[in-house]
This record gives structure tokens, sequence and C-alpha cells, in this order.
């Protein structure tokens, strides 16, 4: 039975270096038939894995015509992975075993699949993190640089980008809602909810609403209630692919004298009577559904 050499990497790299290159043509020596398995992410077009299948497998099939190609899938465990592995060996040769080849801080220690597995030494060479940044920071005149940023942007999943928004309401002597607390960013006449977008590392909607707003007003509050989710035409999307949904809450103000702050111009006061027509295009349907829970609250304290 032949031995087929498998190679496993990204190779999320615009050339493949030095290092890739001594393990493969050791491979190579080993082996009359080499298959080298791309991994391929779920998530597309990031900066761990700007490139996607078909862009790198023409890069190594021209680096390394005489190796095999295809694609290996990433899984949510090793186990799970490893099984993946040894199906894709087997169909792409069926009547061959194998030997699976890489280098330190390969996939070696997290594969647990049925073939043995070899450490080969290579050269100390940037990692393709650092080659990744590197690259990032310099721009190329070229056409096909360009040509290479449209077909990323082109070929990515649409997104759907995660905000919050906040009523703040002031009640009056009587404890009926009497105001609401709205802000003007720069460059806009219209009011707008306080508000922003969600960020990695946030915990949930609650607290980065909460954030939000001693961010944008420098106040407290209290009684976070969530009122739901929407999707805001926002006029920096429309006619985009991308676009925002985001999370409405009514909030109870506590204390503090409102002051703008973060990218806000202005906080103001503004009596409830006032909406929706006080906020820009996009926030007025949130305005509707703002009032909507304040009557939907007050029909609630009658009955």
């Amino acid at each position: 039975m032949n031995k087929v050499g498998v190679v496993v990497g990204r190779f999320q790299v615009d050339s493949p270096h030095e290092g890739h290159r001594m393990l493969l043509e050791e491979v190579h020596k080993k082996h009359g038939k080499v298959l080298i398995c791309l991994g391929c992410s779920p998530v597309r077009l990031s900066p761990d894995d700007p490139l996607d299948y078909p862009t790198r497998a023409r890069m190594m099939q021209t680096a390394f015509p005489w190796a095999t190609i295809v694609p290996l899938e990433d899984y949510d465990s090793d186990e799970k992975w490893s099984q993946n592995l040894d199906t894709v060996i087997a169909k792409t040769f069926p009547t061959d075993s194998a030997i699976l080849y890489g280098s330190r801080e390969s996939f070696i220690p997290r594969y647990s699949g049925k073939w043995p597995t070899k450490e080969i030494e290579t050269i100390t060479v940037p990692s393709g993190t650092d080659l990744r940044r590197k690259i990032a920071q310099s721009v190329r005149d070229s056409r096909d640089f360009r040509a290479g940023v449209i077909y990323a942007c082109a070929n990515r999943f649409p997104i759907s980008y995660q905000t919050v928004d906040i009523g703040i309401i002031q009640k009056s002597t009587d404890g009926k809602p009497e105001k609401v607390l709205l802000c003007r960013k720069s460059g806009e006449d219209g009011l707008r909810f306080i508000g922003g977008f969600m960020e990695p590392g946030d915990d949930n909607l609650e607290t980065r609403a909460k954030r939000e707003v001693f961010e944008e007003a420098n106040i407290e509050i209290r009684e976070l209630e969530p009122i739901g989710s929407m999707p805001v035409d926002d006029w920096r999307y429309r006619g985009r692919n991308d676009g925002i949904m985001t999370f409405l809450f009514a909030a109870t103000y506590i204390f503090g004298s409102p002051q703008a702050g973060d990218d806000v111009e202005e906080v103001r006061w503004v009596r409830l009577e006032s909406l929706p027509r006080c906020l820009t295009k996009e926030h007025q349907p949130l305005g509707i559904r703002f009032l909507e829970h304040i009557k939907e609250q007050n029909e609630r304290r009658k009955s």
C-alpha cells in the first residue's frame, strides 16, 4: 500500500514563506503523493482568515504543482475535526495509507485520528499573524492590489450590526412619564435616542446600554426595560447589503446633570408629545415604538 504525505495548514499569507517550502519539499522527498489540506474557517474574510479557499488553492498549486490540494472544514471539537480529516484523506486517496506531517506548533497535538504523525524541523520564520499585520500596514499602488480588495469585499457575508438605543424617562411629580432625554450628533439637525454599537467583549445588551448612557450623557439610570428589536434605516447603509438591527430599551432617570460626552454634540430633555417629529428620520420608528411602550405601561398601571 502506498503512503501519502499529508500536510494540514491554513496558509493565510500572500505567498508561502521559507518555512512552508521547507516542510512541503521535505514531505515531497519522502512521498510521491502529497496532499495539502487547506483549513477553512466558517468565518469568512476576517483578519485571521482573509483569504478564501479558491485563492489559497491557486497560490499553493502554483508553488507546489505536484501536490493535491483539498479544503478541510473547521469543526467545534478536535475529535470531530480529526474524524473529518481522516474522511477527507480516504475520499481523496481511497487505496492509500497516510502519514501526517507538521512543523513545531502545528495541528499534530490536536489530531486524534487513525494515521501516524511526524514533526519536521523547519527554520524559524515570522508567524502568519505577524505577516498579515505587516501587510495590513501598507497600501500598494497596483491594479492587482485594488482588484484583491474589491474581490474580498464582494465575497464576504452581509453584516447586520447590533446596536442598542435607550429612551431615558424623566417623570413628573405625580410619577407619570413626562420627558425623554435625547441627543444630537455633530452634523445632524434632528435628535436621536442615546445609544451605540455593541462591541466584542460586551457581556450583554443591558450592560452596553448602561455604558452608552454613562458615556454619552453622564447620568445614572435604573429600571432598564426591554422594549424590543427593530431594523434602523441608517443613511450610511442605505442601498447596501449591510444594515443595523437595534434593541430599544426604556430606562428611568435617577440623578446627574446630563452632559454631552463621547461623540455626542448635545443632550436635551424633550417632552414626550414632541416625539417622533423631533427625531432624525431613521429614529422616528423607534420614537413611535417608544411611545407605544409608554402607553402600554400607563394602561397596565390603570388596570
